[in-house]
């Protein structure tokens, strides 16, 4: 999904089929995705040879990813696909709502407890603002009305995965609770920029109230 991560993990062995440790392998995605290191991007290849790194899908479309190891190429094919596929290409005109695609623009380094994030100015300048937010609710509690839960870019498929990454979701705080559903919804509150997070979410919104529901796609 665009915007949303993929984490993944890379053998590096020799010609003998023996683990290589310490190997900093070049991944280069030849469009628009990023790579995103998972522990601040320090780390190589350990004793295993296992490397782990995770990558943030662009643009929709086919996307090749090319890997170099020592003098070894070679390369993953990702297919991005979009929420446009599925008729909510719209989420993102919902006037006056902050956009995603902005937020997706914050850089996010992994620790071993935790994970701290920088942001551009214009997320900063937002941080501490009343704002508008539209996305999909995931709940974090097994009951039909949600007080705290986590809006996402996209909508959720795995209660163990945020579907935008850290920078895909919002820890939102309501004034009242609401009602789960699989409608994307439009939220306003005061925004949160988490500059560093031991939960894995970089965003959060207080004192949320829901608005008017998200109008119908175009064509519908």
């Amino acid at each position: 999904m665009e915007g949303d991560s993929v984490y993944a993990t890379l053998l590096i062995q020799d010609a003998e089929g023996r683990p290589v440790r310490g190997v900093r392998p070049t991944i280069t995605p030849e469009r628009d995705s990023r790579v995103i290191p998972v522990d601040g991007g320090a780390s190589v290849s350990d004793d295993s040879g296992w490397y782990a790194f995770a990558l943030m899908g662009g643009t929709m479309g086919e996307e090749r990813v090319e890997i170099v190891a020592g003098e070894t190429v070679g390369s993953v094919l990702l297919n991005v696909i979009s929420l446009r596929s599925n008729e909510y290409g719209w989420l993102g005109d919902i006037e006056g709502a902050l956009d995603w695609d902005l937020l997706f623009q914050a850089d996010v380094e992994w620790g071993e407890d935790q994970l701290t994030a920088t942001f551009p100015e214009e997320v900063m300048a937002k941080s501490g603002q009343s704002v508008k937010l539209a996305g999909f609710m995931m709940p974090l509690e097994a009951a039909r009305k949600q007080s705290h839960f986590v809006l996402t870019s996209s909508p959720p498929g795995c209660y163990f995965h945020l579907p935008g990454g850290p920078a895909g979701a919002v820890e939102v705080f309501a004034k009242e609770p609401l009602e789960v559903g699989w409608d994307p919804v439009v939220l306003e509150g005061r925004f949160e920029a988490v500059q560093t997070s031991e939960i894995g979410v970089i965003y959060r919104l207080h004192e949320a109230r829901a608005l008017d529901p998200v109008p119908p796609s175009p064509g519908e």
